[in-house]
Parts: structure tokens; sequence; C-alpha cells
């Protein structure tokens, strides 16, 4: 039985986000296949891990020295976003089969921090250390996943630009599946079920007859909210039967940075619309993973609306895949791998970037056509059945059973690690700098 250690870099517990719910759900799925001895490390209590068969710890603060202890305690790690820059060289020189999952790709961290701070060095800063870590990962991990078959190309071209995939790698697989796979994100076998007697009894003024729309999670910075608050407005200035409700505003992880810019931004615009508190509703309390489907099930459609920029390119919209186990039809922006997976399959209806017209067309078609919604959300409980966990994991299964090829951790990677600590310290001096000089 082969050991392995799951290392989120998220909350796994009650109240989770995706790359926390990915995790849940891979501890379970390898616990159930019976080949694997399982352990979880998270970063929050290891006791809101509640999963048979699967033992939890946590993580001590000084995280570098505890994995190299644990590593001699298991075959595999497989470790969210990689892990610290001296623990991943170490892992490197010993025979553990490390796997560093890339969920959150690095375009989505370029969006992330090109919106912060960019008036100063220090996001830039930021950038450098984050970079430097980036190629030290793809150096000295023994494989790697990404969500999509999007994320697993760009992994691909970054190996083969750092000159990790060699002619060994080829004769061992000539796909290169034993190197890099994508490991999507599944929903249950079983459909939801309500816990409570009125599912609409937690969302203000949604009226029987009402027509629901659902966003749940953040408004994150490379969302697109504001066209959907216009496209609420047209709507809601001839009719008060359309509602939308923005649900869990608030990361449940406060070190994910709180309230993104985004979502102020969105606030102010529905109160100058004069739809917020009428038709357009906003809820900081995030939902805990068992109550998600109340909140699901009391929706008519889910709502996904992005921007165009790089991150979207590589996206895997986890909240989509939720629609989807609700038999929701969901309106989705263009673009990214659920998005293309939506509208071939026919799960909703698909909008154009930033277009405000497009966006109620679409929520119209669908709260308007009770016959078409209704075969909407036929499709919908057919598909579900195709993107279950079980099926989402046997990547991850076979890559974890997969034959490995060496890795070098010599001095290009000593180089490049003693670069990111340089930076990181760069970054640390100018944010304290910064700070200084806005307390005086």
């Amino acid at each position: 039985m082969k050991r392995v250690l799951l290392a989120p870099n998220d909350f796994v517990g009650e109240k989770m986000a995706a790359p926390g719910i990915r995790y849940f759900h891979f501890a379970r799925e390898l616990a159930r296949d019976g080949r694997f001895d399982v352990t979880l490390m998270v970063t929050n209590d290891p006791q809101e891990v509640k999963l048979d068969g699967v033992r939890a710890i946590g993580t001590l603060p000084r995280r570098h020295r505890q994995m190299r202890e644990l590593a001699r305690s298991f075959d595999v790690i497989v470790a969210q976003g990689g892990l610290d820059c001296r623990t991943m060289v170490y892992l490197a020189g010993t025979g553990v089969r490390t796997i560093y999952d890339l969920y959150a790709p690095l375009f989505e961290m370029l969006t992330f921090q090109g919106g912060l701070d960019s008036a100063g060095s220090e996001p830039r800063l930021r950038w450098e250390a984050y970079s430097l870590r980036h190629r030290i990962l793809l150096l000295t991990g023994r494989a790697f996943i990404g969500a999509n078959t999007a994320q697993r190309h760009a992994l691909l071209g970054a190996l083969a630009a750092l000159g990790r995939i060699s002619l060994e790698d080829y004769r061992l697989d000539p796909t290169l599946g034993h190197l890099v796979e994508a490991v999507g994100l599944g929903v249950d076998v079983e459909p939801p079920r309500a816990t409570v007697e009125d599912v609409r009894a937690g969302l203000p003024h949604a009226r029987e007859d009402d027509r629901v729309l659902i966003w749940p999670g953040n408004l994150w910075d490379w969302f697109d909210p504001e066209t959907l608050i216009r496209a609420m407005a047209r709507i809601s200035a001839t009719r008060d039967d359309i509602k939308l409700y923005c649900l869990g505003l608030r990361h449940p992880n406060s070190g994910y940075g709180g309230e993104m810019t985004t979502t102020g931004r969105t606030i102010r615009l529905a109160e100058e619309l004069g739809v917020k508190d009428r038709t357009v509703f906003f809820d900081f309390g995030w939902i805990t993973y068992e109550e998600r489907q109340n909140y699901l099930l009391a929706a008519d459609i889910g709502i996904n609306v992005h921007s165009r920029h790089v991150e979207t390119t590589f996206a895997y919209r986890t909240r989509i895949l939720d629609y989807l186990w609700a038999g929701l039809p969901v309106v989705t922006t263009e673009g990214g791998a659920l998005s293309d997976l939506v509208d071939r399959n026919g799960l909703g209806r698909t909008v154009r970037f930033e277009d405000v017209g497009s966006c109620v067309r679409a929520i119209l078609e669908l709260c308007d056509d009770r016959v078409e919604y209704a075969r909407v959300r036929e499709r919908v409980a057919l598909f579900r059945r195709q993107i279950t966990w079980q099926h989402a994991i046997q990547p991850l299964v076979e890559l974890i059973e997969a034959p490995q090829s060496r890795v070098k951790a010599g001095a290009t990677v000593r180089g490049l690690a003693l670069r990111y600590a340089a930076a990181r310290g760069r970054a640390a001096t100018r944010r304290a700098l910064v700070a200084g000089a806005r307390s005086r």
C-alpha cells in the first residue's frame, strides 16, 4: 500500500473554498480506492477534517523541518502550489515522488499580483520572487498536475523551456503522462438534498415565484461582476421578479487578503443603479460546505461572469461544477475550460465578454422560456453523471502509480534559491518602509 501525503495550501474543513474542496475529495477518493494509505496535512485545525480512512495532521511553524522529517514516512507527496523552496530542493534528492499541483496556475497569480498596489515597487519584487519559486518548483518536482488540458499544455511548455523534458522521459512514456496530467474537480455522485424545510428562507426578499440567480464565492478581481450588475439594472427597470444573490464575499481564510477591490466597486455600482437590496443582494458570510446545497437548490440559474485576460484562458471555474451538481442551468462568459463545456453540451448560455446586452438576453431566455429551461435542466442532469469525483481523480491515481524520471537539483536550482531569498527580502523591506511611511 503506497503511503500518500496530501498538502493543500488552503483550509480543509467546515468552511472551504475551491482549493480546500479539491483536497478534501482527493483524500476521500484515494482512501476509498484501497491502494493508498492517505494522510492530509492542513493549514487549519486538523480536528475539522472528518474523513473515514484519512489521517489529518496540522502544519507546524517550522514547516521545512517538519516536511524533512515526514518525507521518510511517505512514498508520494502531492502538494498544492508546491512547498517551501528548501523543502523542494531537499525532496528532489530523495526517492519520494513529489507531485506539485498547479491548479491555480502562474497566470492567476500574475493577475492577482498585478492588481495589488500597482503604483509601488513591492508588487514587482513579489512577482520576481514568485517567478523564481515557480522555476524552482518546475525543476525539482517529479511530476505535475493542472486542472484542465490548457493547464497541462502550459506546464509541458514551461518544462520544455527549462530543459526538464529528457529523452528518458519520452522513453518512459511518449505522451509524457508520467510527468504532467490534467486532474480536474468533480461532483458528488448523489445529487444535493435540502437540509432545511424552506431553502429560500435564507435569501432576503426571495418570493416563491421569483427567478433566482446565484453567484457564491469571492468577487475576485479577474471576474466581471459589473457587467452583470448593469444587466440586472436593465432587467429591473421593467420587472422585479428576477433577483441576483452574491453570497460568501469574504474568504474563510484571511490569509487570502480578504475583500477584493472589485467587491467594493460592484456594491457601489449596484447602489448607483438603484438595484442593491432591491433585486441584487450581497452577503459576506461564507457558506459552509455542508450547507451549500440549500442555497444552490434555492436558485434557478448559476452565474459566472469573468473578464478577458490570460487568467481566463487557463482558469477552471469550480463554482460551475457546483451549479451542475445542483442541476442548475449556467450563464457564463465565454472562454475557459468549463465555459467551453457549458457551450458544447448545451448546459446553459455563454455570453460575450463585457457585453451587457448579451448577458441580459441569456438571463431572460432561461427565465422566461420555461420549455427551454426544462430542456437545459434535463441535459444538466444527464451530464453531471460524467463528471463525478470518482472519475475526476483517476488521472491522479495513474500518476501516483506511474514510473518517474530523475531530477537533478544542482547548481542552477541552488542559484535560483539564493535569488529567491534575496527577492523576498527586498519585497519585505519595501513593504516595511511603505508601512512606516503610512503610519507617520
